[in-house]
């Protein structure tokens, strides 16, 4: 009987080990996914800034070509091919942009699920509480970044489509007299990128906040 008792404290000892060891394992990785899905939104924040970084001053360069295009002499068709280029670079480098927005939303949504799933199974009240308010803070900011993005192609989607429409008239008009015609409207462009700068700062701004807060670095020292 006294075997017995012995055995049967060894396979209890045995299994309250297993189970023991499989909740750690379960614990870490939820902490590995959740650190996983936290390095993915952080380098997507970072590539979506430096995309619409891009797109800005690609747009500014177009807009600069157009410009420089004005007020050029002797032969119109290198100044007209630079400004041709530089709208598709715009577009392809805008296009970009919004795209890799889209990828920070999918992350977005795995990371703060991956969180909330993991404050789920703390204990500690205290700690818990901590963590829920750390997390809100952050989908604050993400959400702050995302509310100052949304604006952004309606602002672009014109200011594309008259740049467009400039090298479609130019186009069959290479004169220094076509020129001449269309300074009205090239001047409205050139306050409208001015008017789109503002939009645009705020928005590196959030995103600059956000990748910072997303970041598992300490700042540098002062």
């Amino acid at each position: 009987m006294l075997e017995m008792t012995r055995k049967g404290r060894g396979q209890l000892i045995r299994v309250m080990r297993t189970t023991v060891m499989a909740l750690a394992a379960t614990t870490l990785t939820g902490a590995l996914l959740a650190q996983s899905a936290q390095e993915r939104l952080a380098a997507s924040v970072k590539d979506a800034r430096d995309q619409l970084q891009s797109a800005r001053t690609d747009l500014q360069e177009t807009v600069g070509a157009l410009n420089d295009l004005r007020g050029q002499t002797g032969d119109l068709k290198p100044g007209f091919e630079k400004y041709s280029e530089s709208i598709e670079k715009t577009r392809n480098s805008a296009g970009l942009a919004a795209k890799l927005a889209g990828t920070m939303s999918a992350d977005s949504k795995s990371y703060f699920d991956s969180w909330q799933s993991e404050i789920n199974t703390i204990s500690n009240k205290d700690i818990q509480k901590t963590s829920t308010k750390r997390l809100k803070t952050v989908q604050k900011e993400y959400d702050n970044a995302v509310k100052q993005l949304k604006p952004l192609p309606s602002l672009f989607a014109p200011m594309m489509s008259d740049l467009d429409d400039f090298k479609k008239a130019l186009g069959m008009d290479l004169t220094p007299a076509g020129l001449k015609a269309h300074s009205k409207a090239m001047d409205k462009t050139n306050k409208s990128l001015a008017a789109f700068q503002e939009p645009i700062t705020k928005s590196l701004v959030e995103l600059d906040k956000l990748s910072t807060d997303l970041t598992p670095a300490a700042p540098a020292a002062k």
